[in-house]
């Protein structure tokens, strides 16, 4: 380390870029992100092109210095006229988003469609987007097929899931069920929480793979921790039905409530439900009633009827407990659905 300083002091830029990494990441030295920025500039005066780059990213995202995207947006503009790809895939992205700048999709497909001609992944797969979606270009399925195949070709796991759902609805290709599987699945080995999701789903219904319905929960699961918003009513539902793993109301429950409480009406109204018929919890109208109107507030069609059939319950019984069993059998015959 004292050798790389040295270099670096003495105006090599490769070493002043290997220094600055080292402050970056803590490797060899105590991490100092100032010291990763002034190291960058250093070299970035030198025309290192890597410094140039990495210098971007320190006033894109405030590392060692005030955050100011104009002067990212300004160096990536530089380099992407150099050719750098990972710099031309970043400039599309700060035009798709403002970055920096002012939102212009035309813009944004040009610099990504120049990386994505260099192979970079990243901007193959945002140039399908670009064609899927109609940004900066016209609609092109079989255009967005294309970049999306190219991407997944370097197991890029976004583009993976993309492909196999390109497969599945037959955008752009032809559908084959069989092959939409295998690029979630694919795409789900490399941690992409929607291709997980959406491999769990495929064992369970038995699309494009045998139904297995052990390998649904351990998909499902496994999206679920890893992130994904859906996936955890899916947990829930297993549990609450005992496919691929045992029944477990109470660890239903949870996984319903978990999925509840980042909004997702479904888990909202089951959450209430719960609550109401004192599954895997005891009876609590109250509870019940709070998750059903969190729900219906999202204009799912269940829980508004449930929240009216509460607040007649709640009126016509004022002075009386409404979690006792003649309010739950009040409610049972009114609603006896699921």
């Amino acid at each position: 380390m004292e050798e790389l300083i040295k270099q670096a002091e003495q105006g090599n830029a490769k070493s002043q870029v290997a220094l600055a990494m080292a402050y970056l990441q803590g490797e060899g030295v105590e991490e100092n992100l100032e010291k990763a920025f002034h190291w960058f500039s250093k070299a970035a005066e030198l025309e290192n092109l890597d410094a140039k780059y990495l210098l971007a990213l320190c006033y894109e995202n405030g590392y060692g210095t005030e955050e100011d995207t104009h002067k990212a947006f300004e160096l990536y503009n530089v380099l992407a006229e150099e050719g750098i790809a990972e710099a031309q895939d970043n400039l599309g992205r700060c035009f798709d988003e403002g970055v920096g700048t002012e939102v212009n999709h035309e813009m944004a497909f040009y610099w990504y469609r120049k990386a994505a001609e260099q192979d970079y992944a990243d901007s193959q797969f945002n140039l399908g987007v670009c064609y899927e979606r109609g940004k900066g270009t016209e609609i092109d399925l079989e255009e967005a097929f294309k970049w999306y195949l190219l991407a997944a070709e370097q197991n890029h796991a976004f583009s993976q899931f993309n492909v196999g759902l390109c497969y599945a609805k037959g955008w752009g290709t032809p559908i084959d069920l069989e092959k939409a599987f295998q690029y979630y699945l694919s795409s789900a080995e490399l941690g992409d929480v929607y291709g997980q999701n959406n491999v769990a789903t495929c064992y369970k219904r038995g699309i494009g793979t045998d139904i297995n319905l052990e390998k649904a929960f351990n998909w499902y699961k496994i999206a679920a921790e890893g992130g994904d918003i859906y996936a955890p009513y899916n947990v829930a539902i297993c549990y609450e039905l005992g496919e691929g793993t045992s029944v477990n109301l109470k660890e239903a429950l949870e996984w319903y409530k978990y999925s509840a409480e980042q909004g997702y009406a479904h888990s909202q109204y089951r959450t209430g439900l719960f609550y109401e018929e004192g599954k895997g919890t005891e009876v609590n109208l109250i509870e019940a009633y709070q998750w059903y109107r969190q729900a219906a507030e999202q204009g799912h069609e269940l829980s508004i009827e449930k929240v009216k059939a509460l607040e007649k319950l709640f009126n016509n019984n004022p002075s009386k407990d409404p979690n006792k069993s003649r309010g739950k059998s009040f409610l049972g015959k009114l609603f006896n659905k699921r």
